[in-house]
């Protein structure tokens, strides 16, 4: 244990700065901030059930990499209503119940229905769609149809 402590430790004198500038290129000070507790955290994860590492600057920045992505599919999941509403066309902007209609709606999807709904609208076909979220096609097309009788 003391070795693991140790080991983390070093990792993180020697990378936190660098991780940190890594997250800030693409996120503000504080979600950078928290990102680097992420990538700490899992860290400490992995030194618990591993206890070699062959290379730290590689081993940190791959889950460096890895916490991104998260949070690229996360904030890409969490649609605004009105984003979503304006992406799908659904009515003429000065429709002011329309469009408080929808968002009620919408609001009412989940993440991953508001992003299934919106790959739809943009063109996606359901085996695009399946193979980019590891389902099968009658699996999306299903989705797609329940998530548009929930809009109707």
């Amino acid at each position: 244990m003391d070795n693991i402590l140790q080991l983390y430790n070093e990792i993180y004198d020697e990378y936190y700065k660098k991780v940190f500038a890594f997250f800030r290129r693409d996120f503000s000070y504080e979600d950078s901030e928290d990102l680097v507790q992420q990538v700490f955290m899992r860290l400490w994860q992995w030194l618990a059930n591993t206890y070699a590492v062959k290379n730290k600057k590689s081993l940190i920045f791959s889950i460096a990499r890895n916490v991104r992505t998260d949070m690229y599919r996360k904030n890409m999941l969490k649609f605004e209503c009105n984003e979503l509403i304006e992406e799908l066309d659904l009515c003429d902007n000065s429709d002011f119940t329309r469009i408080a209609e929808y968002k009620m709606l919408i609001s009412k999807l989940s993440d991953k229905e508001r992003y299934l709904l919106l790959l739809s609208y943009e063109g996606y076909d359901s085996n695009e769609i399946a193979n980019k979220l590891n389902l099968n096609p009658s699996t999306v097309r299903t989705r797609l149809q329940r998530i548009r009788k929930k809009i109707r």
